[in-house]
């Protein structure tokens, strides 16, 4: 039978406060991604959340969210106010965390495990050399998802915002794509990049790529 790859997802990610130039960037390269036919999946705890949702809705894109907390427990307004609105517009909310009264730990790891889990790439607006999302980046490679750079996240060369992007593709654990230029040598374009996620998603689909084993989902 064939493989329906029309709902095919894509991660869009950043660290946990981004520049308002990263926030501006995530939502116009996931608005590019969104008017491609791809389905957004976002991390609610995430600074980037609100740019990469907007452009989403701006495209008519489902989104799939991943809470910071319990399903029925949102502790600020603005994660509120996204979280209605991904409902309304017939996306999902998911949670790592147990349906239950009591309060429950954080779990980070668990969550960067749902985030690649349900991607069939992870796209980073920018990472630093420790904490977020950089611990995602090891656990969707290991997933064997594929990850992708912006050349915007490379304008501020060495700046401590960077660096985790930096290692990523000095290490060729992340390939580097141009959101406004065309493909040429070493950069790919964003049609090119979405047709990548296209055909992971297949494979996905046919069970020949890992899933979430290992990353405690």
């Amino acid at each position: 039978p064939s493989r329906d790859t029309s709902a095919a997802t894509v991660a869009v990610v950043g660290m946990t406060a981004p520049g308002t130039r990263v926030n501006g960037f995530a939502g116009m390269v996931t608005g590019e991604f969104a008017s491609r036919g791809l389905c957004i999946v976002s991390d609610l705890a995430g600074a980037v959340a609100g740019g990469v949702i907007e452009g989403a809705w701006r495209n008519g894109a489902r989104v799939i969210a991943v809470m910071p907390s319990q399903l029925g427990r949102i502790d600020d307004r603005q994660t509120g106010r996204l979280a209605g609105g991904i409902l309304g517009a017939g996306g999902v909310l998911v949670s790592d965390r147990p349906l239950s009264l009591g309060e429950a730990p954080p779990a980070p790891r668990r969550r960067d495990g749902l985030l690649s889990a349900m991607s069939a790439g992870v796209v980073f607006a920018e990472a630093g050399a420790k904490g977020h999302p950089m611990p995602l980046a090891r656990i969707a490679e290991g997933q064997g998802r594929p990850l992708f750079c912006g050349m915007p996240s490379l304008m501020g060369g060495e700046h401590p915002r960077n660096r985790g992007v930096l290692a990523l593709l000095r290490g060729r654990k992340a390939r580097l794509f141009d959101y406004d230029g065309g493909e040429r040598e070493g950069v790919l374009s964003l049609s090119a990049v979405a047709g990548m996620i296209r055909s992971q998603a297949e494979l996905l689909l046919g069970g020949t790529c890992p899933t979430a084993a290992g990353t405690g989902v």
